[in-house]
């Protein structure tokens, strides 16, 4: 009967260790931003933050938060508003011409968060593509 007490224990250890991790998952806030830089190595386009009882991950990897802060940026499209002042002067005369151009040239966000953190023996300035409510959430997040 040695065998099938083994398989017991085994089993056993393994419910108990799924049943542990589902609640490590359960218990884990995740975020997940447009990563632009900062972190040698890294090529993905996406950057995962997790928090579980206040210790912070960056991509699975224990990091210990610094500092946040948030670089607003606006583009306006010159092309794009040239084409709608182009196509709304033809369609509907001068003050289409107006809307045209204000509509076509609106302003894209492109505004920048950057998370300091230590992660080992070195520190990190990772920037995120992140829109302002995005870093509220962030803010709220860390």
């Amino acid at each position: 009967m040695g065998a099938v007490d083994w398989f017991k224990r085994e089993l056993k250890r393994e419910v108990t260790n799924i049943y542990a991790q589902a609640k490590v998952d359960a218990n884990t806030k995740k975020l997940e931003m447009d990563y632009i830089g900062g972190l040698p190595g890294y090529k993905k386009r996406k950057l995962l933050l997790s928090m579980y009882e206040g210790q912070l991950s960056v991509n699975k990897q224990p990091a210990r938060f610094l500092n946040l802060e948030w670089k607003e940026q606006h583009e306006r499209s010159a092309g794009k508003a040239a084409a709608g002042a182009i196509i709304g002067g033809v369609l509907t005369g001068g003050i289409g011409a107006i809307a045209g151009a204000a509509i076509g040239g609106s302003k894209k966000d492109s505004s920048v968060a950057v998370l300091t953190v230590e992660m080992g023996d070195l520190v990190h300035a990772i920037y995120v593509r992140c829109s302002e409510s995005e870093f509220r959430k962030l803010s709220r997040f860390l």
